[in-house]
């Protein structure tokens, strides 16, 4: 019997294809849900990327010629002599160009123009389409400020016009999906004329009206009679799926909730099960020498290039919650996610004798810090803001398991203080995200500065009280 030594097969089938490779997977009924989650995250992660906290959505007709189609259109209309659509030419242009101006001045004067660092507030967003859209759009980027364009799959009018950020445009297969990212975010609506036919998505079912047979044939009315029953048949699907959508969303966030509680509920019972473990600290040095000093260092003082934080001296427990944050995904980092999965750091016994043997190592005495420059200002506002709960002098708490910031780098200080304010950090406090994120760039980096430079504290280390005491 020959034995086959041949497994192209196997690794062509399409089972053997990765979840998120496999397009036929994806697109099955029975993955909906998923897919409809991702149409969420895709856009909210992106928008936050780009420190996106609020929104100006623009509705107005997609039918509005810009002045450039409207210039061929009008000398074509006085050629004709016809008076009607000259006028009606002119009072869209003068609507394109209220929008052009509106999105002009609400991008310069909003806030949409931060600083790179900072919360973008009241950009300009749209369906993504031609006419107001384009407008509103195009005024933005004349303010060289983003807009975001949230563009939808149809048959007519699925191209995003040329005026959004192309890092800013979406394009969305759910309906109600889309509408909920235009709602999100929103500080203001702001619906320009005949914009009741062009509500994003809507212009096909809602701008038609019967034809009247005494204007035309009897043949041609009968056909459009049909077109007619076909447009409110196809009104009623959209319905229908709109709300199919909106119950499918419904149940979608409800099982994310529920496996967050769960999630959180097994991140708890590990913590509890480290800290009653009885520490190893031998056991923990092999450990980190094997699998953290490659990045942290030998002496875990981490580095400034690349940013990796020091974690000598850091709080016990602190360390073991971060582990079971990365493990359970609450803190986003692909290589942390891959250490703590591995066996011999994935249990309470593990990570009690690792974040006890970091816990008694020395401080970092030679951190990186900042320029200098504001360091009087930097001790301002971390007294003001920060020492409450890290302490006047860094020195962090064990029991609110409150980092120790005594030091620790410059760089990872303030790349952490912005993560935390675009609400990457999960399991940080919503109300210290929200002191955070209202803090101004230039504070958070003199405050870094000042953190950066709190001295380190010389501690008793079990070690060194053996061999004061032998």
């Amino acid at each position: 019997m020959q034995i086959p030594n041949d497994s192209s097969a196997q690794m062509r089938s399409a089972s053997y294809r990765l979840p998120v490779e496999d397009t036929a997977f994806l697109l099955r009924d029975e993955m909906r849900a998923v897919r409809f989650a991702m149409e969420y995250s895709k856009a909210d992660l992106l928008l936050r990327d780009w420190g996106i906290r609020s929104t100006i959505i623009v509705f107005g007709s997609a039918r509005v010629p810009s002045p450039e189609q409207a210039e061929s259109m009008m000398e074509a209309a006085r050629s004709a002599g016809d008076h009607d659509l000259l006028a009606r030419l002119s009072r869209h242009l003068a609507w394109y160009e209220a929008a052009r101006a509106f999105g002009r001045i609400a991008s310069q004067r909003g806030g949409a123009l931060a600083p790179q660092h900072r919360w973008r507030d009241n950009v300009i967003a749209t369906g993504g389409g031609a006419g107001v859209m384009e407008a509103a759009n195009r005024g933005a980027s004349e303010a060289e400020a983003p807009s975001i364009g949230f563009n939808i799959t149809l048959p007519i009018e699925q191209t995003p016009n040329p005026y959004t950020t192309p890092e800013l445009t979406f394009r969305f297969h759910y309906f109600a999906m889309r509408k909920m990212h235009l709602a999100l975010r929103a500080n203001a609506l702001a619906i320009f004329p005949e914009s009741h036919s062009a509500s994003p998505g809507e212009s096909a079912t809602r701008s038609w009206k019967p034809p009247d047979a005494s204007e035309c044939g009897a043949e041609q009315a009968c056909r459009r009679s049909g077109r007619a029953t076909m447009l409110q048949r196809m009104s009623r699907m959209h319905s229908f799926w709109l709300w199919a959508s909106v119950a499918i969303m419904v149940l979608v966030f409800a099982l994310i909730a529920r496996s967050a509680a769960a999630q959180t509920e097994r991140g708890t019972e590990i913590i509890e099960r480290a800290l009653a473990a009885k520490p190893d600290q031998r056991a923990g040095a092999r450990i980190f020498v094997e699998r953290c000093a490659s990045c942290h260092g030998r002496t875990a003082t981490g580095s400034a290039d690349p940013v990796t934080p020091s974690l000598a001296g850091q709080q016990a427990l602190y360390l073991i919650k971060q582990m079971v944050d990365f493990a359970e995904e609450d803190r986003s980092a692909p290589d942390m996610h891959r250490i703590v999965a591995l066996k011999d750091l994935s249990t309470p016994q593990a990570l009690r004798d690792v974040s006890s043997y970091l816990h008694g190592l020395p401080g970092n005495t030679q951190p990186e810090t900042g320029d200098g420059k504001d360091l009087a200002a930097g001790k301002r506002y971390y007294d003001g803001l920060c020492a409450f709960c890290h302490g006047t002098r860094g020195e962090g708490n064990e029991q609110h398991a409150t980092p120790l910031l005594q030091g620790q780098h410059y760089s990872y200080l303030l790349m952490q203080s912005r993560r935390i304010a675009a609400g990457h950090r999960y399991s940080v406090p919503l109300e210290v995200i929200e002191v955070l994120e209202r803090v101004p760039f230039d504070q958070l980096m003199a405050i870094a500065d000042y953190a950066s430079r709190l001295p380190v504290q010389a501690k008793v280390t079990p070690a060194a009280a053996d061999a004061s005491h032998p």
